[in-house]
């Protein structure tokens, strides 16, 4: 283990990427063996070539100045990055956001709070970045921005429904390949309401966007989750709530009403206050 920024000057970094498997080490150079959202780089490797990744991991990051040599020996990463990294590896709260916008790719992210400061971090198996939110506004304008929360209608007046979260997977499909009409059939079959199992298949058959908000508080060493998820179609949105582990109640909401819920979930998983 080393001091973290041993021999360097302390300064600012509002964004650092890198190799995943870069990460990795700088976590375990400062002692942080697990990172909450940091997929495995090294899945399918040998012992020995683990051991060269990290090798070329040191010799890389070395060359970026982001770590030295401290005067024991030992390797010393940059005051400002090891904070970053620090923070992600030991969060007193983290928010996992997924969005996926029409056809385009899933985004996934997680924000992560601990020492007075919130970390926004990607990451895939490849790459890695680590971006420095600085005060309460920038932390819920890049939510609202990786959430794609803007200011959308309730699809309309209507009972919310419960259902399985598989029944709403295979309904999604059913919507796409059959078309609203025999999502709402099935829907009706299932006991929903008529408008509810009308303006349900309407934003599933014609859909804009889902995402989804999870809050990960560390209490009482054990970590608490809550989340809700935000589903779009051209008709407007409904919330998703677990109203029981094996059940899912789809209210129809407004954004203001999205908007409201998420900023609940930063508050209580970040300490920030939401204006």
């Amino acid at each position: 283990m080393c001091s973290d920024g041993g021999g360097f000057r302390a300064t600012v970094t509002a964004t650092f990427t890198c190799s995943t498997i870069e990460l990795t080490y700088l976590a375990s150079v400062l002692g942080t063996e697990a990172l909450v959202g940091v997929p495995d780089p090294f899945i399918g490797y040998l012992t020995e070539e683990t051991e060269a990744a990290w090798a070329a991991a040191r010799t890389a990051l070395g060359e970026r100045g982001v770590i030295a040599l401290s005067p024991a020996g030992l390797p010393a990463v940059r005051a400002d990055v090891a904070r970053l990294v620090r923070i992600c590896g030991q969060p007193d709260g983290s928010l996992m956001l997924t969005c996926t916008h029409g056809e385009g790719e899933a985004m996934a992210c997680y924000l992560h709070t601990a020492e007075g400061l919130t970390v926004e971090q990607h990451a895939s198996t490849e790459a890695a970045s680590l971006r420095a939110l600085t005060d309460s506004s920038q932390v819920w304008h890049r939510v609202r921005e990786l959430l794609r929360l803007t200011d959308r209608p309730s699809p309309g007046s209507c009972p919310a429904a419960t259902l399985p979260p598989a029944e709403l997977a295979s309904l999604r499909a059913m919507a796409f390949e059959q078309g609203a009409l025999a999502a709402a059939a099935h829907l009706s079959q299932m006991g929903l309401p008529a408008d509810t199992a009308r303006l349900l298949s309407e934003t599933l058959c014609r859909p804009v966007s889902n995402g989804s908000a999870i809050s990960l508080i560390h209490r009482h060493g054990e970590w608490l989750a809550e989340g809700v998820g935000i589903l779009e179609g051209e008709n407007g949105l409904w919330l998703l709530r677990h109203s029981s582990p094996d059940m899912l109640l789809a209210t129809p909401a407004t954004g203001a009403d999205a908007a409201e819920a998420v900023s609940r979930l930063v508050t209580d998983a970040l300490s920030v206050p939401v204006a």
